[in-house]
């Protein structure tokens, strides 16, 4: 448990303790209130059910509820209950009631059963009043076990699909870029495949260390992004138009890794053909906390299997933006007869 979390418990908790306290009969401003015997039993109670609140929360809900024992579940909630109507009366004892009992006598026995019939009508009054804040705290316990397993829920979904996402994009990836250092190598340019060897080895870096997380610094997106277009540019020569703008400021934000890449990738494994008409257009900027992506290139014939625009590479780009962005994002794919062009726009973090 995060260390704000522990504080908003204690908050809660001092918060909850304080009702008996404010809202007690004999309450007069002094410590006089902490004799009274009422109070005593009050304040007792509410500890109590700020206990079966943990108790319940970590313990019963979980090892009960969650396993469908309902019934289990349903006597152990009930043995909660009854401890706190009944222990307070037991452990805190009036000493009136009790001198009274030490000086009973035969003839006071039509005493003796008024004062049985005052407790019965004492005891349900007081367990009618325990059983509305009981059973409050009972459901407010398992609503919020309810929404935190969700959540949970929800986190590892995310992170499993991210994690299977990621995995379909990486492959891709180092292929293509080892094409284009390959295609390079058997020119006679050798400075430029080490250029483009150094630039793979930071590009796999960046890969395998910082895109492990959820959030990575915008600037080292960018940058490998940068690098990745500048070795498809050595591959390419000056076979096909490369046209790539980055404005706005990067600094101090950050964005889900890898997340840019499936469009630029895909820009560049369908947009390029020597035989045919190719260009490609990629503009990234930024402006305050928005980035807004532009990709397009020309359809041309290509020896890959089409499954972006077959809407499976599509699909899981659109689930991972829904996942990490929801209602944060807006993402415009125009298929056009010679043209592909992509708009992606993100409200960052």
């Amino acid at each position: 448990m995060k260390l704000h979390e522990i504080l908003i418990n204690i908050g809660c908790s001092v918060a909850f303790l304080l009702f008996p306290v404010l809202f007690s009969p004999d309450s007069n401003m002094s410590f006089d209130l902490f004799a009274a015997i009422p109070f005593q039993r009050d304040f007792f109670a509410y500890m109590l059910m700020v206990g079966f609140f943990y108790v319940n929360y970590y313990f019963i809900i979980p090892r009960f509820y969650f396993k469908r024992n309902y019934l289990v579940y349903a006597l152990t909630v009930l043995a909660c209950f009854l401890i706190v109507v009944f222990l307070p009366i037991w452990i805190i004892i009036d000493p009136l009631h009790q001198a009274a009992n030490l000086i009973h006598l035969p003839e006071v026995g039509r005493y003796d059963a008024d004062q049985f019939h005052g407790h019965q009508s004492l005891l349900f009054f007081v367990a009618s009043t325990r059983f509305f804040q009981f059973a409050s705290i009972a459901v407010f316990s398992m609503m919020l076990k309810m929404h935190n397993r969700l959540k949970d829920t929800r986190r590892e979904q995310l992170g499993s699909e991210l994690s299977f996402l990621k995995a379909q994009i990486n492959p891709h990836f180092l292929f293509n870029t080892l094409n284009s250092i390959y295609s390079s190598a058997v020119q006679e340019n050798a400075p430029t495949t080490a250029n483009s060897i150094v630039r793979l080895s930071g590009l796999m870096r960046y890969v395998y260390t910082e895109s492990v997380s959820d959030y990575v610094p915008l600037e080292h997106e960018i940058n490998y992004i940068t690098d990745y277009v500048l070795l498809q540019g050595i591959r390419l020569q000056e076979t096909v138009p490369i046209i790539f703008r980055i404005e706005g400021d990067f600094n101090n934000k950050k964005i889900a890794p890898l997340l840019l890449m499936p469009f630029i990738e895909n820009a560049f494994k369908y947009g390029v053909n020597a035989e045919e008409a190719s260009r490609i257009f990629i503009n990234i900027s930024v402006t305050r906390d928005q980035l807004i992506l532009t990709a397009e290139n020309n359809k041309v014939s290509t020896i890959y299997e089409s499954s972006f625009s077959s809407g499976v590479g599509l699909s899981n780009v659109r689930n991972r933006l829904q996942l990490v962005y929801p209602s944060r994002h807006e993402l415009i794919v125009k298929d056009l007869n010679d043209v592909y062009k992509v708009f992606l726009s993100i409200q960052l973090r």
